[in-house]
C-alpha cells in the first residue's frame, strides 16, 4: 500500500469516528461494489479528464446515505485532489485500519 493511500484511508477514518458516522466503511465498500460492477461508472470516475463538478454530481447520486456524510466529503477531496485512481488502495487501507480497531490482525 502506498503512503499516499494510507494517509487517505486514515482521514476518513478519524474523521468517521470524530463525526460517529459509523456508515463509512459500508459506504466506501458499497461504492467500491458498484465501481467493480459497473465499467462504464469505474471508467467515468477515474476518468482525469471528466470535470470534477460532474464527479461529485455522480458521487452524490451513487451514494445513497445522505448527501453531507463523511463518506461524500471525502470522495470530494478525493476529486479535487485528482486521486480518483487511489480509490482502491484507499479502501484496502481503510480495511486494515477497520481490522486492527477491531483487534485483527
Amino acid at each position: 500500500m502506498g503512503l499516499v493511500a494510507e494517509r487517505y484511508a486514515r482521514a476518513l477514518f478519524e474523521e468517521a469516528a470524530e463525526t460517529g458516522d459509523d456508515s463509512a466503511g459500508a459506504q466506501l465498500d458499497a461504492f467500491m461494489r458498484l465501481l467493480d460492477s459497473d465499467k462504464s461508472a469505474a471508467e467515468y470516475f477515474a476518468d482525469p479528464f471528466v470535470d470534477t463538478a460532474g464527479k461529485k454530481d455522480f458521487v452524490r447520486t451513487a451514494v445513497s446515505a445522505g448527501k453531507d456524510g463523511a463518506f461524500v466529503k471525502f470522495l470530494c477531496v478525493l476529486i479535487d485532489k485528482r486521486r480518483e485512481r487511489n480509490l482502491s488502495e484507499v479502501a484496502d487501507a481503510y480495511r486494515c485500519l477497520a481490522l486492527k480497531k477491531a483487534g485483527v490482525e
